[in-house]
């Protein structure tokens, strides 16, 4: 989708996304997020999409630019998506 400059497209965090205590998505704007369940302190990267039926444990780190499929199940102490040596998140809001 192209938007105008200046113009921002906005993705969902659904309602029915159940959220672990104290977890964090540091880019909210860009993430999109339905039918899941989130895990305890677990954080989302930017341009994540998680699909329903999904699940991840507690503690978890989902990286930026990942998808999860609907039915998957992430254990505890877990990470997903890439991974860079340098990289490092900023700022976040409470799931």
């Amino acid at each position: 989708m192209r938007l105008a400059p200046g113009l921002m497209a906005f993705m969902p965090v659904s309602a029915n996304v159940v959220r672990g205590h104290e977890g964090k998505i540091f880019q909210p704007d860009s993430v999109n997020l339905y039918g899941y369940t989130v895990g305890d302190e677990t954080r989302a990267g930017s341009f994540v999409a998680v699909q329903k039926t999904a699940f991840n444990g507690g503690r978890c780190k989902i990286s930026s630019h990942t998808l999860i499929s609907g039915g998957v199940t992430i254990a505890d102490d877990a990470s997903g998506g890439r991974s860079h040596p340098n990289e490092r998140q900023v700022g976040g809001e409470e799931f």
